[in-house]
């Protein structure tokens, strides 16, 4: 197996922030990053950087920039103003992280095949039966890694979504809870807007509730508490998201394929945005009514996303954080269906009314 240092397939550099050091490695090439984020793990930069002691190391994936960003923890001697190091800033350690070896002529990483699948998949509006065995996911936490590479083929990511919200839908998708993945920019659109059903197997409509952020939430040690993240909502919405799969049989793919395949993201569209004023402990008890065309009058609460929106919300950030990803202050969360999956046909219209949340209107084409 040919190894070479990182040098010649990055560079980087260093910043410190108190006794902690932030390191950016950025690929020279695209066809680079996924063999850095492959092998370039928290695990080994702990390893390289082992005469540092750092207490703790986190890795940020960065794929539309071919960047990842990793800070170790209590590597600075006590920082800047304690250390009697000549280095104080930590500058040099960008260097040493350049030293680390890699196998460079390695295969392309199961991780890397699969992102590559489902969102060609995605972009193309095609399904699948399955993803193949040698780079099949088989835990959550390798779904979860998939996930992560499919901005450098799906783009920017707009928001994020939950599903599985509910026992039922649980057990519907054989799930052990919920999912969450990323829904991206180029599939957002506003209310009023007309989504094409033309390729969508599922096709289903999910009245949700949707929150935006006032600051980028960065992974952090301790959980994440109702009131924590009460006081990062900026903005509360009403969404209609309309889900689908790449797999054919999305009821049998598992829950590591799922959260490959981003929780069945696809195309989500949103109402208008209101400030919170104190209203958040009311979602739960949100009465949600939605009517397709001429069809029966539905109805729905908002207890329904995991009991509360707002413990929607939680568990979400919370999961973010144990996977080790940035959510950016520009983003959405929407929680999962108020409403039990209202079935959709092209040349129909929904309509919902969410209270003093909103209404929407969503028409659909084939």
């Amino acid at each position: 197996m040919t190894q070479t240092r990182l040098y010649d397939l990055a560079h980087a550099r260093t910043g410190d922030k108190g006794n902690h050091a932030n390191i950016s490695l950025i690929a020279y090439r695209a066809q680079d990053y996924p063999l850095l984020v492959q092998q370039v793990t928290c695990e080994r930069v702990a390893q390289h950087f082992g005469a540092r002691r750092p207490t703790q190391v986190r890795r940020y994936l960065l794929p539309l920039l071919g960047a990842i960003n990793f800070v170790l923890d209590d590597v600075l001697d006590g920082g800047v103003n304690d250390s009697l190091n000549l280095d104080m800033h930590g500058k040099s350690l960008s260097f040493h992280l350049l030293e680390m070896r890699i196998d460079a002529h390695s295969a392309p990483h199961a991780t890397t095949r699969a992102a590559t699948r489902l969102a060609t998949q995605w972009q193309a509006r095609q399904h699948l039966d399955t993803l193949p065995a040698d780079y099949r996911p088989t835990s959550r936490a390798q779904g979860y890694a998939v996930q992560a590479l499919w901005p450098t083929i799906a783009g920017p990511i707009g928001g994020w979504k939950i599903a599985a919200t509910s026992v039922a839908g649980q057990r519907h998708i054989g799930v052990s809870g919920p999912l969450a993945g990323p829904v991206f920019a180029s599939r957002v659109v506003a209310d009023g807007a007309t989504i094409s059903l033309d390729t969508n197997r599922m096709r289903v409509a999910e009245c949700e509730v949707v929150f935006t952020f006032k600051r980028a939430l960065d992974p952090r040690p301790q959980p994440w508490s109702r009131h924590d993240v009460m006081e990062e909502v900026a903005q509360v919405l009403p969404g209609i998201e309309v889900p689908d799969s790449r797999f054919l049989q999305f009821e049998h793919a598992g829950e590591a394929q799922l959260i490959a395949d981003c929780a069945c993201c696809n195309d989500m569209v949103l109402g208008a945005p209101l400030a919170p004023a104190g209203r958040l402990d009311a979602l739960a008890s949100l009465a949600v009514q939605a009517r397709v065309s001429d069809g029966p009058l539905l109805e729905g609460v908002g207890r329904n996303a995991l009991g509360d929106p707002v413990e929607a919300l939680r568990w979400f950030v919370n999961e973010m954080s144990a996977v080790g990803q940035r959510i950016e202050a520009h983003h959405f969360l929407t929680t999962g269906t108020c409403v039990t999956p209202i079935p959709v046909e092209p040349g129909q219209t929904l309509k919902a009314d969410f209270g003093w949340l909103g209404q929407m209107t969503v028409h659909f084409d084939g």
